[in-house]
């Protein structure tokens, strides 16, 4: 165990910064204060917005679809041809997360030693609030917690979101593979990096799933949780990285 978490920490990725052509990011912001009341003196809620009105009809048209196995023909056929871009790993599909998005995940590695936990996953969201998609690594360190065993959760003693997994050999490959299917089932949709959707802060609005309260609205939150997915938590625990 030793030997491999020295080599796993001494991969320290190459930085490339990834700046998004000005017309991708108008198109990401304004789909943004199309669907929340973004930017308001006095806070308004998101229940009072038509916009958000439009975003709920649409988680609800999609869990409404999925509980009656009537998704999208080529949603389907995008999942089961994720099987084909990396053979060895485990597609898990997230379509039931509550969020206009489809979500899918590959299960890449996972591996324990004693009671440590590590896991690689390679994450495709595709936003159902707009004509984009992100594609990353979502490698996680998860630790025992000893405070109150056995019953309570692991606790993540590091989580890193990245374009780059150094672990992981043709890794270029699967990416290609991957904007090859997007092209194929959603075409019109464009690219965009995961790292700009964490940095482009938004303040004065709410996400889906977060309290809508004046705490909350305070609080400048990724551009990523208004439209590609709320589940990551803004915490020290977790690095993006280009």
């Amino acid at each position: 165990m030793d030997t491999y978490l020295k080599t796993y920490f001494m991969n320290v990725p190459q930085i490339e910064v990834i700046i998004p052509p000005q017309d991708l990011l108008i198109a990401i912001i304004k789909a943004a204060h199309h669907y929340y009341p973004i930017g308001f003196q006095m806070p308004l809620s998101n229940e009072e917005y038509p916009g958000y009105q439009e975003l709920i009809d649409i988680i609800r048209q999609k869990i409404t679809q999925l509980q009656s196995n009537n998704l999208p023909t080529h949603v389907r056929q995008l999942e089961k041809e994720l099987a084909d871009v990396i053979p060895e790993a485990i597609v898990r599909n997230e379509l039931y997360r509550q969020f206009p998005n489809y979500q899918f995940a590959l299960e890449i590695a996972s591996e324990k030693w004693g009671g440590l936990e590590h896991n690689v996953r390679l994450i495709l969201i595709i936003s159902l609030l707009t004509k984009h998609y992100t594609v990353f690594f979502d490698e996680w360190l998860l630790m025992p917690n000893n405070e109150n065993p056995p019953f309570s959760h692991k606790l993540f003693g590091s989580r890193v979101l990245s374009f780059k997994e150094n672990m992981l050999a043709n890794q270029d490959d699967y990416l290609q593979r991957i904007q090859a299917l997007m092209a194929k089932f959603f075409p019109g949709y464009t690219f965009v990096p995961h790292s700009y959707l964490f940095a482009q802060k938004v303040k004065y609005g709410v996400p889906y799933g977060e309290t809508d309260d004046r705490g909350a609205y305070d609080i400048a939150y990724p551009v990523f949780h208004f439209l590609f997915d709320n589940q990551y938590n803004l915490n020290g625990r977790l690095t993006v990285r280009p």
